[in-house]
């Protein structure tokens, strides 16, 4: 399963949550030159929605990021472009930094049975080797989570390290854990005073 810190987002009938740009606008970015005073002074990261523009990126980012994890399946990099496809990538937000895309986070709507549900999944969630440790994974994670919650959503829910993610406010929950699913990792965070059903399961883009 794929529902690491890692994964979601797009364009499809799904995708009514939309973060906002963070930080200095990427115009600004794209202008400057790649001098060297931009290297003594980089500029800060920004945070947006994904662009089509980015799909490719994102898959290359996630594959290296993720790659040997245990609580990955494999195929984490296949995931956000499975979602997007199908129009299940609800939010999905880039970091922009020096040189390109350096950190994604997606999310998308848990099922129970043939229904959607006010439940998201985060999934996956990377950052490029180089800038981890240094705050970017945790700002993509609190948009993400700011975005759900304005749009009226009832939690959020992954697979994923629990000494991570405890910092948002995940807690472990085995007994939710979807079947196939690595319970020592799955993790809850309500928006709310109630728990997820016990029967919801990740989209069918987690699994082919």
């Amino acid at each position: 399963m794929s529902a690491s810190p890692t994964t979601f987002a797009g364009f499809g009938e799904d995708q009514k949550v939309r973060g906002l740009e963070r930080s200095l606008p990427l115009a600004l970015i794209q202008r400057s030159p790649l001098s060297h005073e931009r290297r003594r002074n980089p500029v800060p990261p920004l945070i947006r929605p994904e662009t089509p523009d980015d799909a490719e990126a994102i898959r290359q980012l996630t594959q290296l990021a993720l790659a040997g994890l245990p609580f990955a399946a494999g195929d984490e990099q296949d995931v956000p472009g499975r979602l997007r496809a199908r129009g299940r990538l609800t939010v999905s937000l880039v970091t922009i930094g020096d040189g390109g895309i350096i950190g994604h986070a997606a999310f998308s709507r848990m099922w129970r049975g043939p229904e959607p549900t006010e439940w998201y999944a985060l999934g996956p969630l990377s950052v490029a080797p180089a800038a981890q440790k240094t705050g970017i994974g945790g700002a993509l994670v609190r948009a993400g989570l700011t975005d759900l919650k304005a749009a009226g959503a009832e939690g959020v829910v992954l697979t994923g390290n629990p000494a991570y993610y405890h910092r948002f406010g995940f807690v472990v929950r085995p007994d939710l854990a979807p079947p196939g699913e690595p319970a020592a990792y799955f993790q809850v965070l309500a928006f709310g005073s109630q728990a997820p059903p016990a029967d919801l399961t990740f989209d069918r883009a987690f699994y082919s």
